[in-house]
């Protein structure tokens, strides 16, 4: 595992802040540790600074969508 408490890492990418939250809070409730982008650049900055365990995408959103994010990291990761 990837950090200091051994909890999964996990990324959440969505536009939507009610959404975002909902998920990051089920997330937490469970035991996992979870970061937040709000589009597809904001996702690739994270994912370049930290290694993630699971990300989770919204496919439709501005500056960047998913479908782009996935195609960047996977030339990266």
């Amino acid at each position: 595992m990837n950090n200091s408490q051994n909890k999964l890492l996990v990324l959440v990418v969505d536009d939507q802040e009610a959404f975002l939250q909902a998920v990051v809070d089920e997330i937490q409730f469970h035991g996992f540790e979870a970061m937040t982008a709000k589009n597809g650049l904001e996702g690739l900055e994270q994912a370049n600074k930290s290694k993630f365990d699971l990300i989770l995408s919204d496919i439709r959103m501005p500056n960047k969508d998913g479908q782009w994010f996935l195609s960047e990291l996977r030339k990266t990761q």
